[in-house]
């Protein structure tokens, strides 16, 4: 049984067992891989480091692409049919506090979901890494190719 007491004035109970509740959803997505139940692909989970990498998923797991400022434009998936977009990418700037505004702090999230087996290639451009401050060339652009087989390694 779970006994929940209000710590503050001003917080309803109600308030804080929805609160534990969003907990229970959120606090399991953490991590960078994990397996979902029967039918259910597993989620990797990659950010900067992976550009110009390979990572091999099965049919059915999800990628979380993590880039890490809010100048990056994901472009999608060159083979939709093998990697799916889901949804628009989603933008977060870092809260206040050591980043000056401009800079591009925070990160962009885009998730995906491997349809069939082949290959794609997840990318990304941007052409500015902090106001007015251009990209090297070596800055600009972001790719993963994602290699997808078939359940059981096929």
């Amino acid at each position: 049984m779970l006994t929940v007491s209000t710590p503050r004035p001003g917080i309803t109970r109600t308030a804080l067992l929805a609160c534990v509740a969003l907990a229970g959803f959120v606090l399991p997505a953490c991590g960078t891989a994990h397996s979902g139940g029967p039918g259910h692909g597993r989620l990797v989970v990659e950010r900067d480091p992976a550009n110009g990498k390979t990572v091999h998923v099965g049919v059915g797991d999800r990628i979380e692409l993590i880039l890490s400022s809010t100048y990056w434009n994901v472009l999608g998936s060159s083979t939709p049919t093998v990697v799916h977009q889901d949804g628009p990418t989603i933008t977060r700037p870092a809260p206040m506090g050591p980043c000056v505004p401009g800079e591009g702090c925070g990160v962009v999230r885009a998730y995906f979901t491997a349809r069939s087996a082949g290959t794609a290639v997840i990318t990304a451009h941007r052409d500015t890494c902090g106001e007015v401050m251009a990209c090297s060339p070596s800055q600009r652009d972001f790719a993963l190719t994602v290699e997808v087989s078939q359940p059981g390694g096929g």
